[in-house]
């Protein structure tokens, strides 16, 4: 059945990194979020969409983080620690 899905993110400790990083989710192949994780992670911005789950046929849910080729060697050093509480309630 439908479910709503959440991913709320929780920093643990700023390393500097996070205004360089940009994050994309993606659920059963289609885009859900794009955005930064400075975001994410100085707001309460949670990311919410609903999915379909079925017994025998999952709902492959992708996080993808990169950085893009214009930041330079202000990223060096610099580090970000975060935990992702996934949360699944019937719709």
């Amino acid at each position: 059945g439908k479910y709503e899905i959440t991913l709320d993110y929780e920093e643990k400790l700023d390393g500097g990194m996070k205004p360089f990083i940009e994050v994309t989710v993606k659920a059963d192949g289609k885009t859900v979020y794009e955005g930064g994780l400075l975001e994410l992670l100085d707001s309460d911005k949670i990311i919410s969409f609903e999915g379909e789950l079925h017994e025998k046929k999952p709902l492959p849910i992708t996080i993808s983080y990169h950085m893009p080729r214009d930041v330079g060697n202000e990223a060096q050093r610099t580090y970000s620690d975060f935990n992702v509480h996934l949360k699944i309630k019937k719709a």
